[in-house]
């Protein structure tokens, strides 16, 4: 159990040469006032303020900003119905979803991300003799195979 804080950094497995504990109080910072200033353009009300601007932040952190793909959840492994011995990788980009979640967005929509998303869709959708399937990587070009995991 932590009983202090402790300061991390992720990245390349090399030693951080900056101060640790300064930079990661910045990103902090830095986090808390960007999330912050999400919710400002939004006429909500009070009651649901905190839980709108965090859903707004999760479908934020859903875009993959190089290729506009869109991941349907944060998650892994969900069943695909009770007993049915599938489950799916939300980790990845399924059309459907991806639009589901621009839809989603639109009080909070960036037109970015949406520029983004339809080109993404755009780029897979344009390739000659390619017939759609509905779940891709974010970065189009990786393939992604079904599995058994035994």
């Amino acid at each position: 159990m932590l009983n202090r804080p402790l300061h991390l950094v992720f990245g390349p497995d090399e030693p951080y040469t900056g101060d640790l504990q300064t930079t990661c109080r910045e990103f902090a910072e830095r986090t808390h006032d960007y999330c912050a200033g999400m919710g400002a353009p939004l006429s909500i009300s009070y009651d649901w303020q905190e839980a709108i601007i965090r859903a707004a932040i999760t479908l934020k952190l859903s875009n993959f900003d190089e290729t506009g793909g869109i991941i349907a959840a944060h998650t892994t492994s969900i069943p695909e119905a009770p007993s049915s011995g599938r489950t799916w990788d939300y980790r990845y980009c399924w059309l459907r979803d991806g639009l589901f979640r621009r839809a989603g967005a639109q009080p909070y929509r960036r037109d970015a991300y949406d520029e983004r998303f339809i080109s993404f869709t755009l780029s897979i959708a344009s390739k000659s003799g390619h017939e759609l399937r509905p779940v891709y990587s974010v970065v189009p070009s990786n393939s992604i195979a079904e599995w058994t995991a035994r």
